[in-house]
């Protein structure tokens, strides 16, 4: 069983590699969140080649800790400005419109093969030692397109022709690159089609009960996530699996708005739900870890990192 977190870059700070070593992480994902009008994947770039952006992730693959990037990347994989000069390389919304807002039109050869090529360019640039890419659709509900060609396509299944293109730009970079499919806001449908070798399931149930396990009697979000669960893990390897969850997502619980406050992770919750996971066979357990960078351990000391990791094995 692998064990992981993602935080944000800007909450990476030595104590966590001192951390993640003492508990056994895995992984620790970097994550950049997606500000409207804000090209996040730009800034994260320039703040990862000035001097001293890759030196915690240096330190954490040091000790023998994985630190691949997890990104909403498409509105920099397809920038917008491209819509005047190719307006059918984007979606069509609701109203039968073309839309910059929001990821693309998966019929399009076109916006296809500039995903293949800007996805190339950002591997690149990332340097990520690991194999395993997670670079997701943008961060929003009802962001499929609705063109006569992609509604022949249930979300899934236009997803899965969007990571095709990503994979490939990826493997020009890295013959071993495999990419996750996020099962999330948009995405919340079963593919019909068989994904293509190198895709990889990460379920990641945003916005369930968190103060609830999913499988408490009565919760009718966490028995819908449990039923989507199991008809993906029909279409997924689950052992490649990921399960991406939120119980020490200090971002959320405070609002989003620093200073953060103290993390109210529940164990009870935290351990119902890894062993559905367990029981499910996912390869990988991971929580989202958002807010508890520097200002975090000097306002409450260390986070409950290695009590979520014993908890996430089954300890």
């Amino acid at each position: 069983m692998n064990v992981g977190l993602t935080i944000l870059y800007e909450d990476l700070c030595p104590e966590w590699v001192t951390l993640c070593r003492e508990a056994g992480i895995d992984s620790l994902c970097v994550h950049k969140l997606a500000r409207p009008g804000e090209d996040s994947l730009s800034v994260l770039l320039s703040e990862l080649d000035a001097p001293g952006g890759r030196d915690v992730i240096e330190a954490l693959a040091e000790n023998g800790i994985d630190a691949p990037y997890e990104l909403h990347a498409l509105d920099h994989l397809l920038p917008r400005g491209l819509f005047n000069k190719h307006p059918t390389w984007f979606r069509m919304n609701d109203r039968r419109e073309r839309t910059a807002y929001l990821n693309l039109c998966c019929s399009s050869k076109g916006a296809l093969d500039e995903l293949s090529e800007n996805t190339y360019t950002l591997a690149k640039r990332l340097r990520q030692p690991s194999s395993r890419y997670h670079l997701w659709l943008d961060d929003a509900v009802g962001g499929s397109c609705r063109c006569p060609e992609c509604m022949k396509r249930n979300s899934s299944d236009q997803y899965l022709v969007i990571l095709s293109a990503m994979l490939k730009g990826l493997r020009a970079y890295d013959a071993k690159a495999e990419i996750s499919f996020l099962s999330y806001g948009t995405v919340l449908d079963v593919p019909t089609v068989k994904p293509e070798e190198g895709i990889f399931l990460e379920f990641a149930p945003m916005d369930r009960d968190h103060n609830l396990p999913m499988n408490a009697p009565g919760h009718s979000q966490g028995e819908g996530y449990i039923r989507l669960m199991g008809e993906l893990l029909k279409i997924f390897d689950a052992e490649k699996s990921e399960v991406l969850e939120y119980w020490l997502d200090d971002a959320l619980y405070s609002g989003y708005k620093r200073p953060p406050v103290k993390v109210p992770f529940s164990e009870a919750v935290c351990e119902a739900d890894a062993k559905l996971y367990r029981d499910a066979g996912f390869g990988c357990i991971r929580s989202f870890g958002s807010f508890m960078g520097k200002d975090y351990f000097d306002l409450f000391g260390e986070p409950p990192v290695k009590r979520y990791a014993e908890i996430a094995r089954g300890n």
